[in-house]
């Protein structure tokens, strides 16, 4: 194995090394240790205790392990290709592991994986790397490389218009049964006019809505430490969508504890195919890709347009800073010069 890593004899790292905090360790303010192993296997195990630890102690949930899981496959099949790759990255040489990152990218590139992709691999690997530094003092090599930008994104929201056609089109498609066009109504009115997201909307049981009150009770939704709660409130259009939801439920005999039943005659709530198929069929017919959570963010443009205050709107979102609020609010071509307009002045 190579000898320890000494910042200093790195070309990337200047004598300051007050001004290099990516080469401290944040819990023990240490220079790191080299990313090294005796085996990938020895590796492998280090990996599953920060999984482990994930759940236990941060409250990660199922679906960010498995993103921490697929980044790390990713590069682990890329090291398994080539004996060499995966001597050179045990062996705890940073220069060797920087550029061997960037061989890493080359090759999914090369196999046609999408810049989004990539990115996600990338960033899954990153946190993964950055959980290793701060409970084994190990260097990551993540921190010496601009990360992969994904794909020009698609619009992160719909337009007043779009999404009034959205659920026009909802109530009018030929669905094979009225109770799946309630159900589905009530689905994209839960995302569209309450925020939810995908995995708060699939979580919901019948116990958290209250259409007395227009309250929909949102626990362990996204969040630190197993996920933040919090109350969305319904409008009062969606009021009216879930409660015509919930007559049919009542009339189709569903039981379950789930708030969002299967069209079909067994009796259990829906799954992630389910929806995934609803919003195929829907791009379909709107000639657009949608996706859940632009639904969100089109939640969240609507408030502003509304006039909702920042503050309330960032209780609605179940967001932790203002700053996050900004980023899902968004002004579309046209709104500038209609608000300039309303400027007045008698003179």
């Amino acid at each position: 194995m190579s000898s320890p890593l000494n910042p200093h004899n790195l070309p990337w790292v200047s004598d300051d090394r007050a001004e290099q905090p990516s080469f401290r360790n944040r819990r023990f303010n240490l220079s790191p240790v080299p990313l090294q192993f005796p085996s990938l296997s020895h590796a492998d195990e280090a990996m599953e205790r920060l999984y482990t630890r994930g759940q236990a102690i941060e409250g990660l949930r199922p679906a960010t392990i498995r993103w921490l899981r697929d980044g790390y496959r990713s590069f682990r099949s890329f090291l398994r290709e080539d004996a060499g790759r995966e001597t050179t990255f045990l062996g705890g040489d940073a220069v060797k592991q920087v550029q061997l990152m960037e061989d890493w990218i080359a090759w999914l590139r090369i196999r046609g994986v999408s810049r989004t992709s990539i990115c996600t691999y990338w960033r899954g690997l990153d946190a993964l790397f950055r959980r290793l530094e701060e409970t084994a003092g190990m260097f990551n090599p993540c921190t010496c490389l601009r990360p992969p930008k994904a794909s020009p994104p698609l619009p992160k929201a719909l337009t007043r218009d779009a999404a009034e056609k959205l659920l026009h089109r909802v109530r009018n498609l030929p669905w094979q049964t009225t109770f799946e066009r309630h159900r589905n109504l009530a689905i994209i009115g839960l995302m569209l006019l309450a925020g939810l997201r995908k995995g708060e909307v699939l979580k919901l049981t019948v116990s958290d809505v209250d259409l007395d009150a227009g309250t929909i009770r949102v626990e362990r939704g996204k969040g630190k430490n197993g996920g933040k709660d919090r109350t969305a409130y319904a409008t009062p259009q969606l009021i009216v969508l879930l409660g015509q939801y919930a007559e049919a439920r009542r009339r189709a005999g569903k039981t379950h504890p789930e708030f969002l039943s299967s069209a079909s005659s067994a009796n259990h709530g829906i799954g992630e195919v389910t929806i995934r198929r609803l919003f195929k069929l829907l791009s379909r017919e709107m000639d657009m890709r949608l996706a859940p959570h632009m639904l969100r963010h089109t939640y969240a443009t609507l408030l502003r347009q509304t006039g909702v205050a920042d503050r309330v709107a960032q209780e609605l979102l179940g967001h932790s800073s203002l700053a996050m609020l900004q980023r899902y609010s968004h002004v579309f071509d046209g709104e500038c010069a209609t608000e300039a307009s309303r400027l007045h002045l008698d003179f």
